[in-house]
């Protein structure tokens, strides 16, 4: 499930379908601007790897996961990160938390 999210999320950011992309952004989180959309609207994407549970330096469990992944950007720069989404949620619903 964490692949075909971070797949959903990365495909709307690509075809600039802010209504989809809004679908994963949890209120109360940063804005969905237009400053995310210009910097990641047209994105393409060129591997997704393995999610992974992850820890915080704490020790304490991240509840979520990272997605590893690398996309090439509408100007052409290539950037690699690591997407966390979590589901930790009453919904149980995948929403973006972060990495890009």
């Amino acid at each position: 499930m964490p692949e075909q999210v971070t797949k959903t999320f990365f495909d709307a950011c690509g075809h600039e379908d802010w209504t989809e992309v809004s679908k994963f952004w949890e209120a109360g989180g940063y804005p969905l601007d237009d400053r995310f959309k210009s910097h990641y609207g047209g994105l393409q994407i060129i591997n997704l790897g393995r999610p992974f549970w992850a820890r915080f330096r704490s020790g304490e469990r991240y509840p979520g996961v990272l997605v590893p992944y690398e996309i090439r950007l509408k100007d052409g720069k290539i950037s690699k990160g690591r997407l966390a989404i979590r589901c930790d949620n009453p919904d149980h619903r995948w929403y973006f938390d972060g990495g890009m």
